[in-house]
């Protein structure tokens, strides 16, 4: 939020009944209710984060990447990644930075027991549109282009249908609920579109996969969880009638342990059911269950039921990802990089 500044070098006249300004210094910050600050506490325990990121970050560059003492340093961003962590280590082996042992007090080390203790993942559960497919905002962009629809429109056409059923059209496609032709019916009426004239005949599923391609690279990722001995499930909102569609573009019967579709199951992310019903399936704990999605409320779902869930952002950080908290010894003995 941008804060008006004053272009005149005179300060203005304070209004009548004002409280009188508060000079600003290194002693004197603003007061907490023009901050919203309830406390304090609050600035020194940010500041203080901020400051052991900094401190880190320049000590790691002297001593691990051999930047010189003399340089100078201006703070501006910090990505970090811890890999494989050991109770009572910080910063790798030798256990020290800045000349002296690193101190690992009894409430670390019961913390570290406890995560080491804990059920190790065991079971790999991916999404399949926008994250074994291309992105959606991909698949959405042909699907406009096919049938000459402006994107904004289309979503006020869902909007539109949504308020006037109560239920979002597609929440009721991918739960069995309505068929594919009455979505095409609901949305279209809103447009004040013939169907006809849009779809030329051809079914919704098939202009919609004209925007739809495999992730090969995920895909062959899933060989590789499979390999090293795990479970991997496939978790999806999908539809009825797209099931001769999208089960050509993977292996399935190779790929999955099990697969939870919605519009079998009559319910869909992130409602709590299709996870209970996912982890009874796989006869699993669910905290030894990871979960893969495109969407935040469906990963915060799983979390609620016990499960771990990683937000898919882009392949090479889902592979990074999952790797490391599923102990995939091709990935975790990689050096750390930057996010993607």
């Amino acid at each position: 939020m941008a804060l008006p500044v004053s272009r005149s070098s005179a300060p203005e006249p304070a209004p009548v009944g004002a409280p009188a300004p508060v000079p600003l210094s290194f002693d004197s910050t603003l007061p907490r209710s023009v901050v919203h600050r309830a406390a304090v506490a609050e600035v020194f325990v940010t500041l203080l984060l901020v400051e052991v990121l900094r401190q880190s970050g320049v000590c790691v560059a002297h001593r691990h990447l051999d930047v010189a003492t003399d340089s100078a340093f201006i703070f501006g961003a910090l990505n970090f990644d811890v890999s494989a962590p050991r109770p009572g280590r910080l910063l790798g082996e030798r256990g020290q930075c800045g000349g002296g042992p690193v101190g690992v007090t009894d409430e670390t080390r019961a913390t570290a027991a406890a995560f080491a203790d804990a059920p190790a993942v065991t079971a790999l559960v991916c999404d399949y549109g926008g994250v074994l497919t291309n992105p959606l905002a991909e698949t959405y962009a042909v699907l406009c282009d096919s049938t000459g629809i402006p994107v904004e429109d289309l979503q006020v056409a869902f909007g539109r249908s949504t308020r006037r059923y109560g239920v979002s059209p597609m929440a009721e496609l991918e739960t069995g609920a309505i068929a594919e032709d009455e979505l095409v019916r609901r949305v279209l009426s809103e447009l004040d579109t013939d169907p006809g004239d849009v779809l030329r005949g051809r079914p919704f599923g098939e202009v919609w996969f004209r925007g739809r391609h495999t992730n090969e690279e995920l895909t062959a990722f899933l060989r590789t969880v499979r390999a090293a001995g795990h479970q991997v499930g496939l978790l999806t909102n999908n539809i009825r009638e797209w099931e001769p569609r999208w089960r050509p573009t993977l292996p399935v019967a190779e790929l999955f342990d099990i697969v939870v579709d919605s519009s079998r199951e009559g319910v869909r992310k992130p409602d709590p059911e299709i996870y209970r019903r996912l982890v009874a399936r796989l006869g699993a704990d669910p905290a030894t269950v990871l979960l893969l999605d495109d969407l935040e409320e469906n990963c915060a779902a799983a979390r609620a039921h016990g499960m771990h869930a990683i937000r898919f952002d882009t392949t090479d950080q889902a592979v990074r990802d999952v790797g490391r908290l599923m102990r995939l010894p091709a990935l975790v003995d990689e050096p750390s990089g930057g996010t993607s």
